[in-house]
């Protein structure tokens, strides 16, 4: 399924995740009286969004791995024995904090094209 965002085109964006569309008829939100008027809407191709994937994919294996070494050192610092079931349960508990979701990347990567396009 093709990603897309809509941005208004004036500069009143309300924040991460305003407007986000999916499919390739992506029409106007729900509920809006106004259709599309004042907003531009994004597509990332299906290259740009497999880029955006691996991209969101080595940043979550790279915090994991950073999740396990804080774990590690928790257990360390508390004077507790390390078992892995509870290394690992606590860098889960810290990832899952910490991970940023796929959907964010996709979006700021269409924000980016967006702002490029305005320029």
């Amino acid at each position: 399924m093709a990603f897309s965002a809509r941005f208004p085109k004036k500069n009143s964006m309300a924040g991460p995740g305003a407007g986000l569309r999916y499919g390739p008829k992506a029409g106007p939100m729900a509920g809006s009286k106004s259709g599309s008027y004042g907003f531009e809407e994004i597509f990332l191709s299906e290259k740009e969004e497999s880029a955006v994937d691996e991209k969101a994919r080595q940043h979550n294996i790279s915090l994991i791995r950073e999740c396990i070494g804080d774990a590690k050192a928790i257990f360390s610092d508390e004077e507790m024995k390390a078992f892995q079931t509870s290394i690992i349960s606590i860098a889960i508990a810290l990832f899952e904090k910490r991970a940023s979701h796929t959907i964010y990347w996709k979006e700021r990567f269409a924000k980016d094209l967006f702002d490029e396009k305005k320029s």
